[in-house]
């Protein structure tokens, strides 16, 4: 394995195969897929990162278009792109933009609209905008409360909680500056139009317990586009990846490994 301080990203790349690139959320870091990318790395050559301003990736723009040539400078020059929450927003909009760089794209809790509206499931936007007013206040209580809202619904939800924030803390904690970007995206980003024309194959992974992105987000998506390999999880809320590993592991190597490189 290889770890790089890059000038722009904190990355690392190990493993073999068809290259996966796999992009954290908000107010995370690569740390916390490490283990779930590990499994994947037996059949994949893995790009894990860390987003600007979260780990040990070090402040940068959080402007869409600085965004986009951030994350295509580490990227490998063609490969699967897999985004979680927030991460799945940003590879969106890479494959919008470069879609000649992609394999393919998994959203994984993830959704091309991450604010409810009138036709679509999703979080109230009285939510998010009440969180970006208390980061200034509340930085810490805030965080708690974001891991709270991706473990509600499992059954260990609190002892979740806490090893989350254990991972988590295993990193610097990612910087308020850019917590408000991250932030600004989710609520000012509505994907769907892309989502409908992406030129590459796309793979959705959902949890039926998921507080942030409803599984009824599912039908929703397959309107706009028929043609989508579809994992739901029905016992798993916002973290599929940390509590059924093995599941989202078997569903995306059947997954990416049908695509043509």
């Amino acid at each position: 394995m290889t770890a790089q301080p890059l000038k722009d990203l904190y990355v690392e790349r190990w493993g073999g195969g068809p290259d996966l690139l796999i992009i954290h959320g908000w107010g995370m870091h690569g740390g916390l897929l490490k283990d779930f990318a590990d499994q994947l790395s037996q059949d994949f050559s893995i790009t894990l990162l860390d987003l600007p301003g979260h780990g040990f990736s070090p402040q940068g723009s959080w402007q869409q278009e600085d965004l986009i040539k951030m994350l295509l400078k580490v990227a490998p020059p063609r490969a699967h792109w897999l985004g979680w929450s927030l991460g799945g927003v940003l590879a969106s909009l890479v494959a919008g933009a470069a879609p000649e760089r992609l394999l393919s794209l998994t959203l994984m809790a993830s959704s091309p609209l991450f604010i409810e509206a009138a036709d679509w499931p999703g979080v109230p936007r009285s939510l998010l905008v009440e969180m970006a007013a208390q980061l200034e206040e509340d930085f810490q209580g805030t965080m708690k409360r974001f891991v709270g809202l991706q473990t509600l619904g499992q059954p260990d939800a609190r002892d979740m909680a806490r090893r989350i924030k254990e991972a988590v803390a295993a990193r610097p904690l990612a910087d308020p500056k850019a917590l408000e970007g991250g932030l600004s995206l989710l609520l000012d980003q509505d994907l769907r139009s892309d989502f409908e024309r992406l030129s590459v194959p796309v793979a959705v992974i959902l949890g039926g317990l998921d507080r942030l992105v409803p599984i009824a987000v599912a039908d929703k998506m397959r309107v706009l586009r028929s043609e989508i390999d579809l994992c739901i999880l029905k016992g798993a809320a916002h973290l599929p990846f940390w509590t059924h590993r093995d599941e989202v592991a078997l569903f995306l190597r059947d997954f990416l490994l049908r695509v043509p490189r």
